[in-house]
């Protein structure tokens, strides 16, 4: 073996044992056909402004001719961008080394031309013309684009819209992504409106879906051509939703197949020819082969099986990237319109650039929040040296084994179980030797970075969190009343707020009481105390709550979930005095009794005490993340992952941020792509600070306001001091056991008997 672990077989006795609790997800078939070309990308200049875009991209006559997308500030002032950009197409001529022959340039047959039939000598494309309203008043409205089939230039056929000629809305967007088979006089299109609507046209009329079964999950990414028949390539996946609980649950049924069609198809058969990858989003075919995209992987079909050719994750593509086309040249040389530009794939021994070293990032246990894949691909886009890929592993056995074959260099899990065993076993280095530019004074957020030390090293961190805690109506708060147990705070729900039980699912209460599960365990001696009296009140106080089928609308609650992503809202507040202050400067409002109408209905007239719930280990508020960073103790990729961090944490960050503008339709965060609080201080603070700048008419008002809220964030987000567990093994075993008691099965005694047991085990097993 290449590397060399310490303790190794205590640790894969140890690793393979804490598996057992754990349920494991299957991502598609684990077989890759050996017949599988492999292919080197490398990104293409093709000479393009940054106001263009490569839409398309087809070898004609012996030359190379590119659909590229061109805007302007004319364009954009006259068609706006609610509906995405206004590009207007035109044709560019290169020669097979892609040098241009400027003299040919020419517009498209369409405004905005978005794809087009492999064999051009067909001249079949698909574009549009903006569609421009003029109302009674005389004021002209852009309402996007709408795509018709076009035949040697001429529009054919009704607009491809499944609202109609004159829909409206997110059919009409600009850049919607296509493919088309033509098969004797029927077109087969396939169209995905840019916001993962994807619809199959056939001839005149949209597929329908309806007869698929609803637990199914599934997608159609594209259409193919074998043997002159038209195929919807199709991916699906079907759950038993009603088994025992798990965050990660197999499927029951899981399949990519290739489905036939005909023209005289109206809905969509599940009959079909199973073929291997995960589409992700975009096919395309040549009449010879089918290609189809996995994450940041190509792969290709021959309508019998499919393989990947290629890993475009090294020229900056990744799950979200927009792939448009990908063309077969004459000359074996295969190009792919992606990102608004040109990559070129050559046959090779290998898909990694000589020059790269390559690592693996681990993931395991991961909810799919963010695309992992797009931070990956933006370092490897800039990096001349280390590159990073991500490998997927269906549990905890496969992550171990992989570990122990010295196959990972980085892990990426919000399973803080695994992740501490891994400390145990010495397997994870320190961070601070890693990275140690993040730990200099002031880079992250100190308290944040605290609540991940083990033993005082930090070993994994986030990079964007939430905070968690509980929400009460002032109104039934009394002046200075503090929780010292979550028993206490169970008991307010009692006496105050009955209305709480009758509109909140026991699946919801469990969750929120449930996952503090420092409350039953002593992680120094590793002993659990589930028997203690604690948990089955906390059981029983969750199954006073509602199945989905009998929620109370009558119901008024007082006390709700704190889940603070973005700055507090005007209705929410750190004391109790600020929180009836606002309330009085209301008119018409009862100081003393809370309101006897729903919040949806009146919310201005509510006012929220911002509170954590208490522990017997914490006072303050959880950190909740949706994934931890740590980097395998490896000499020879440590250097490589500290590369990677510092860029992540430091330079990969969002600027400025501008102030949220009540006119726009989007705030400019939302538009930035943020989502939650950074662990950068600096990025953090541009983010809640963004309103501070506000210099509108009503400055003098809303300054204050905005102020208070900038404080109580940063107030709630100091006063956090630890992790909220989320998917482990141990709240696994809880939510089994809960579920049974829930469902009658057993007794509350037995429930908690049964995790007693079990979790004593676990515990038992990682000593």
């Amino acid at each position: 073996m290449k590397h060399t672990f310490r303790r190794m077989t205590a640790l894969f006795l140890v690793l393979l044992m804490t598996s057992s609790l754990l349920a494991s997800c299957s991502k598609g078939k684990e077989k890759v056909s050996e017949i599988a070309d492999t292919y080197l990308g490398e990104n293409v200049d093709l000479g393009l402004a940054e106001n263009e875009k490569l839409m398309d991209i087809i070898e004609t006559d012996g030359e190379i001719r590119a659909t590229v997308g061109v805007t302007s500030d004319e364009m954009v002032a006259k068609y706006g961008t609610e509906y995405g950009t206004p590009y207007k197409t035109e044709y560019r001529y290169y020669d097979m080394e892609f040098v241009e022959d400027t003299a040919k340039r020419e517009p498209t047959a369409s405004f905005h031309q978005i794809a087009q039939h492999y064999d051009p000598s067909l001249n079949l494309t698909i574009g549009g013309e903006p569609y421009l309203y003029t109302d009674e008043k005389g004021v002209e409205t852009s309402y996007g684009v709408r795509y018709q089939l076009y035949k040697d230039g001429e529009p054919i056929g009704d607009y491809i819209n499944p609202r109609g000629a004159n829909g409206y809305g997110r059919y009409t967007k600009y850049n919607a992504r296509a493919n088309l088979v033509m098969i004797e006089d029927a077109p087969f299109i396939w169209m995905d409106y840019t916001d993962f609507n994807l619809e199959v046209f056939i001839k005149d009329h949209f597929l329908r879906y309806e007869e698929i079964n609803p637990d199914i999950m599934y997608g159609v990414y594209g259409i193919m051509e074998f043997g002159g028949t038209p195929y919807a390539l199709f991916h699906g996946e079907q759950y038993d939703l009603n088994g025992s609980y798990t965050y990660f649950t197999d499927p029951v049924w899981e399949a990519t197949r290739i489905i036939p069609l005909s023209d005289k198809t109206t809905e969509l058969s599940l009959e079909g020819i199973d073929i291997n990858g995960t589409p992700t989003g975009s096919a395309f075919g040549d009449g010879n082969y089918g290609y189809y995209m996995c994450g940041s992987e190509l792969w290709r079909t021959d309508g019998k099986d499919g393989y990947r050719i290629s890993d475009l994750i090294y020229c900056g593509v990744n799950t979200t990237s927009e792939v448009r086309t990908v063309r077969a040249l004459s000359d074996g040389r295969i190009l792919i319109a992606a990102n608004g530009g040109l990559i070129q794939l050559t046959v090779s021994d290998s898909v990694i650039p000589a020059e790269r070293k390559v690592y693996t990032v681990g993931v395991v246990n991961y909810v799919n929040g963010m695309d992992l894949s797009l931070p990956l691909s933006k370092f490897n886009s800039m990096s001349t040296g280390a590159q990073f890929v991500t490998k997927e592993y269906k549990d905890t056995t496969q992550m171990n084994l992989a570990l122990l074959s010295g196959e990972v260099d980085m892990i990426i899990t919000n399973d803080q179980f695994l992740l501490n065993n891994y400390i145990k076993q010495d397997l994870l280095a320190p961070l601070e030797e890693v990275a140690p530019e993040l730990f200099e004074e002031g880079v992250l957020i100190e308290n944040v970075v605290d609540a991940t030390r083990v033993d005082g090293v930090c070993y994994y961190l986030p990079r964007e969190f939430e905070i968690r805690g509980r929400l009460i109506e002032c109104r039934v708060l009394e002046e200075g009343q503090t929780f010292d147990t979550v028993q206490e705070y169970l008991d307010f729900i009692h006496e105050k707020d009955p209305g709480y039980l009758r509109c909140v699912e026991k699946t919801i209460l469990l969750e929120g009481f449930a996952t503090n599960i420092d409350e039953w365990i002593d992680w120094e001696t590793n002993t659990a105390h589930f028997d203690d009296g604690t948990f089955e009140a906390m059981l029983e106080f969750a199954n006073e709550g509602i199945t989905s089928e009998f929620y109370d609308a009558t119901a008024i609650p007082y006390t709700g979930l704190l889940n603070l992503s973005n700055l507090v809202t005007e209705q929410y507040f750190t004391d109790i005095g600020a929180a009836k202050g606002y309330l009085a400067g209301l008119p018409n409002i009862d100081l003393e009794n809370p309101p006897t109408s729903n919040p949806l209905s009146n919310w201005k007239e509510w006012a929220y005490v911002c509170t954590p719930l208490p522990t017997k280990n914490h006072t303050g508020y959880e950190i909740y993340a949706e994934h931890f960073f740590a980097v395998v103790n490896k000499e020879e990729s440590r250097n490589a992952a500290g590369e990677f961090l510092k860029w992540h944490f430091l330079e990969d960050v969002v600027g400025e941020v501008a102030p949220d503008d009540p006119e726009a339709d989007y705030p400019d965060w939302a538009l930035k792509g943020i989502r939650k609080f950074s662990v950068n201080q600096a990025e953090c603070e541009r983010y809640i600070g963004r309103n501070l700048s506000w210099d509108g008419e009503d400055k003098e008002i809303r300054l204050p306001v905005e102020q208070r809220r900038y404080e109580d964030t940063w107030k709630i987000i100091r006063q956090a001091n630890h992790l909220k567990y989320f998917r482990n093994a141990v709240f696994d075993v809880i939510a089994e056991e809960a579920y049974r008691y829930f469902a009658g099965e057993i007794t509350v005694s037995q429930a908690a008997e049964y995790v007693q047991n079990r979790v004593s085990i676990y515990l038992a097993e990682q000593s």
